[in-house]
């Protein structure tokens, strides 16, 4: 098992104690990371938590009874969560996926490291950079994790994140390394945090709604350009944006390629990514009516955007089921 660290200069080093149970579940005692306060953001510092396979976030679910067998064991699509951790988002599509013959797993990766994902400090106040690293390591985790389980066929993992989720996924389409990954799907990832790869090697889906807007930027996320302060340097991902374009190391100001354009210079390359913009979409447009909301946080405006029109709700669907069954 891999082990990650969020690195910085504030670094609180800690241990996790584990042990295991009667039935053989890791039981973490402390050691769980640590969060800092810095005026508006804050970000976690300290050892991650190993994937816990006994959290009370973790459901691996196998096919709907009735659903089309796709081989002797069915593929796993994981499911990994924005900023705000494990919601009914996930939950709902893992449901569809599961009616489709594909087995599911969910996860909360911030409820694993001891943070409560309900609190506005996670969802509002938790630097993306801190957000990604966790989950990012909770996905490779759970990649190790399924490859143990029988009832599943770990040659055939598929990837799904949302959000902050989504910007993890972009790097998993990275690591070839993962030979059992079979394709990506990213949906709403903003341009900052970890940072998006130099290049892709395992089919990635990046998909926008065509109003996706959350956060404090008023413009569309996949026209938003990378700010570097928003960003941290992580080694765990491949390498990318984030080696330069970072909090430490840029000037004030700079800032890093699109979504738009990161994917243009991806395609260039011949590299595979498909990029779809869902008409009239929001920034979680698989599920729901289209709706838009502003809240005050600290003084700045925060923007939301949320469904889409029926039709294209429909339409996505049919797209990401068509891109991961051509992958089986």
């Amino acid at each position: 098992m891999k082990k990650f660290f969020v690195a910085g200069a504030l670094l609180v080093a800690s241990t996790v104690c584990q042990a295991q149970d009667s039935s053989g579940c890791q039981v973490f005692t402390k050691g769980q990371v640590e969060v800092k306060n810095f005026g508006r953001t804050s970000r976690v510092y300290g050892e991650m938590a190993p994937f816990n396979h006994c959290h009370k976030s973790v459901s691996l679910e196998l096919p709907s009874r009735g659903a089309n067998k796709l081989g002797e064991k069915p593929p796993v699509v994981v499911l990994l969560h924005g900023g705000g951790g494990l919601e009914g988002y996930q939950k709902s599509a893992a449901g569809i996926w599961r009616s489709e013959g594909f087995a599911t797993l969910v996860f909360d990766a911030f409820e694993m490291n001891g943070l409560d994902s309900s609190t506005d400090l996670v969802k509002y106040k938790l630097a993306s950079d801190s957000k990604q690293k966790l989950i990012f390591s909770s996905a490779l985790g759970a990649y190790e994790w399924l490859a143990q389980k029988s009832e599943i066929d770990a040659t055939r993992i598929f990837f799904q994140g949302h959000s902050q989720g989504g910007h993890v996924a972009v790097n998993i389409a990275g690591l070839g390394e993962l030979k059992n990954v079979r394709a990506v799907v990213a949906e709403g990832s903003p341009p900052y945090g970890v940072g998006f790869p130099n290049h892709i090697q395992i089919p990635l889906m990046l998909l926008y709604g065509e109003n996706d807007r959350y956060g404090v930027e008023a413009e569309v996320m996949y026209k938003v350009k990378g700010r570097c302060d928003y960003s941290e340097f992580f080694a765990g991902v491949p390498e990318g944006y984030g080696k330069t374009c970072n909090r430490s190391a840029s000037m004030p100001g700079s800032v890093s390629p699109s979504p738009l354009e990161w994917a243009d210079k991806i395609k260039a390359l011949n590299e595979p990514l498909t990029l779809v913009i869902a008409a009239g979409g929001g920034h979680a447009s698989l599920f729901s009516d289209y709706q838009e909301t502003k809240r005050d946080v600290g003084g700045r405006t925060f923007y939301a955007t949320r469904g889409a029109p029926i039709g294209t709700r429909e339409k996505t669907w049919a797209t990401l089921k068509e891109f991961f069954k051509s992958k089986l």
